[in-house]
């Protein structure tokens, strides 16, 4: 007979360009006529920054999830009400991302700073229902995108998600070159970001003005065409999920309870949130110190000691049916294993209970996709129950993310 856990884991642009004179018609259609020469506007005229999540289905997660935290964000209504956070950046090479917009609105078109006078976070806006757009919190000006003569400069929309993690100030870190935050991950929340790119859909709607509209995303010019921001979050933390399937034991049943689980993860981060000359290193970057997270229930609750009692079979004809234990956890993603202390209390059919703690290892299937976990099996106890990841392990960019 055999027990078995399942485990589902889960920029060189220029400064300033070429001027020239639209007629004012032309702004207020949305459209821009002439020769490839004179495609800016030298207006006047406010055009409000806008950005978006996701898209019309719901999708805002792609790739590869005390405060109780929100657990892992599988579609857009879980982040109502919740705080995600927005830089936009001059995509000049010569940008710096330690200035604020507060100092310098033309290097730094969006940040917090201005609402929140010295912050180095970035501005606050929330979804609402029924929308994909995002609202600006705080609000003290209005923001829109620089008129007259800079029309044409593009700028690099990055966004963040922290979920309910406390930071303070002093956890921000901006430099030249990139912007990262000091984080401590806990086992429960999400943590996610988004660099905004303009998108097939949005150059299709520019017609025959696609390659500038390419070249100069996202700017006053774009924003006119009705091309804006859109974000498409990235998960940076493998979710594990656990199964109790009970395997055949030929002396009999028994009961046997999975008391706890815990996973030793790396904790200690920096949550690169924006990156001027490499974006493919946005996302968590973790020190090499550990700490214990234990699997908890859905709403943050500690797991009771009797919930999670399986009864293993006594005849090798039965179909075993899975139960799943708890919620997830959501962890570093690492090259080498991750180590598990599973607490098991089996009660054999004379009523002695035998209380246990078994060390396991949890792999990954390759290095070039550390949130990919492969099917290694461990022995626990008595051989009778085993540990391993169901199908050979699922990546996190696959698990319910509306795929």
């Amino acid at each position: 007979m055999k027990y078995r856990i399942y485990i589902d884991m889960n920029m060189l642009r220029w400064t300033y360009a070429v001027l020239l004179l639209l007629m004012v018609q032309s702004c207020l259609s949305g459209s821009y006529e002439g020769s490839s020469d004179d495609m800016f506007v030298d207006t006047e005229l406010l055009q409000p920054v806008q950005v978006f999540i996701g898209d019309p289905t719901g999708e805002i997660v792609k790739q590869g999830t005390a405060l109780k935290g929100t657990g892992p964000i599988d579609n857009m209504s879980q982040v109502l009400g919740k705080d995600i956070f927005v830089y936009a950046f001059n995509s000049d090479m010569f940008t710096s991302y330690d200035k604020t917009s507060e100092k310098d609105n033309i290097n730094t078109l969006v940040d917090g700073s201005v609402d929140n006078s010295g912050t180095k976070a970035g501005k606050r806006a929330r979804t609402r229902a029924g929308s994909v757009s995002l609202d600006w919190i705080d609000n003290k000006i209005d923001l829109n995108y620089h008129a007259g003569s800079m029309t044409q400069i593009p700028y690099e929309f990055y966004a963040y998600y922290l979920d309910d993690l406390q930071v303070d100030e002093s956890d921000y870190v901006r430099t030249n070159d990139a912007v990262k935050i000091k984080v401590e991950i806990d086992g429960r929340r999400d943590l996610m970001s988004a660099k905004a790119e303009i998108t097939e859909t949005q150059l299709e709607m520019a017609d025959d003005k696609r390659n500038y509209a390419k070249e100069y995303s996202f700017s006053y010019y774009t924003s006119i065409l009705g091309i804006h921001p859109t974000f498409y979050f990235k998960h940076h933390l493998a979710r594990l999920e656990f199964e109790l399937v009970p395997g055949y034991v030929q002396t009999g049943s028994k009961d046997v309870t999975v008391v706890s689980v815990k996973v030793y993860s790396k904790y200690k981060a920096d949550f690169v949130v924006a990156e001027k000359s490499h974006p493919s290193q946005l996302g968590l970057r973790f020190e090499d110190a550990y700490k214990p997270f234990t699997l908890t229930e859905k709403d943050g609750s500690a797991i009771a000691e009797d919930r999670y009692v399986v009864r293993t079979l006594s005849d090798s004809g039965e179909t075993p049916t899975a139960m799943k234990m708890g919620d997830c956890l959501l962890v570093a993603p690492q090259n080498e294993a991750l180590i598990a202390l599973v607490r098991l209390r089996e009660r054999r059919a004379d009523g002695v209970v035998l209380d246990s703690e078994t060390q396991m290892q949890l792999t990954y299937a390759n290095q070039v996709d550390p949130m990919m976990f492969s099917e290694v099996v461990s022995r626990m106890i008595n051989d009778a129950i085993f540990m391993v990841p169901t199908s050979g392990g699922v990546s996190s960019d696959s698990l319910r993310f509306g795929k």
